[in-house]
C-alpha cells in the first residue's frame, strides 16, 4: 500500500488515510529566521514557532514524527526525528536583529541532522564502547582501542 502524503497544515503532514506522518515545527527567537525556514523549506505559514521547546513540546502526540526546524540542544534534538539547522556557509549575522537579506548574504542554508541519545553511562569506556560500536568492524576509534578480547583501552586509536 502506497501512502501519499498530502499538504501541511499547522506544521502537520497526514497521509492520504488521514494518519498524521509529521509534525513539523520551529525553534527560533528571530523572525527573519523563521522567515527563511519556512521559505526554504515551504512550510506554511502557520507551522508552529518556538521561541524554546521542551521534552513534552516534542512527544509523539498520534505515533507521528517531530521534526524540527531550527537549532536544539542534543538532548532535545535526541527525542525529534530529524532537526533541522539553520546554518551558514559564511560568518552568521551576530549581535543584532538580522532579516532576511543578512541571512542570504552570510549564505544561510538548512542542514538536517539525526541525533541519538547514548544508552549508557558517560564514563570513558562507555563512551568508547558507544564510540566503537557507533563505528563498526574495522573502524578505528579516535580516543580508544578495544582488544579482541573486548578490552577497552584508553588512547587514541590502535596500539602501535
Amino acid at each position: 500500500m502506497t501512502i501519499t502524503p498530502t499538504l501541511m497544515e499547522h506544521g502537520q503532514v497526514r497521509a492520504t488515510d488521514g494518519r498524521p506522518l509529521l509534525r513539523c515545527l520551529i525553534a527560533n527567537r528571530h523572525p527573519a529566521a523563521a522567515a527563511f525556514i519556512r521559505e526554504a523549506a515551504r512550510l506554511p505559514a502557520d507551522t508552529p514557532v518556538h521561541e524554546a521547546l521542551t521534552a513534552d513540546d516534542l512527544a509523539s502526540v498520534h505515533g507521528e514524527a517531530v521534526v524540527v526546524f531550527g537549532n536544539l540542544p542534543l538532548h532535545l534534538a535526541a527525542l525529534c526525528r530529524l532537526v533541522v539547522a539553520v546554518e551558514f556557509t559564511g560568518p552568521p549575522p551576530r549581535g543584532r536583529e538580522y532579516d532576511l537579506e543578512a541571512m542570504r548574504a552570510a549564505g544561510a542554508q538548512l542542514q538536517a541532522y539525526a541525533v541519538a541519545s547514548a544508552t549508557r553511562g558517560s564514563d570513558p569506556v562507555s563512551v568508547a564502547l558507544q564510540i566503537t560500536e557507533y563505528l563498526g568492524d574495522g573502524e578505528t576509534c579516535p580516543i580508544c582501542y578495544v582488544t579482541d578480547a573486548g578490552q577497552v583501552h584508553e588512547g587514541a586509536g590502535y596500539p602501535t
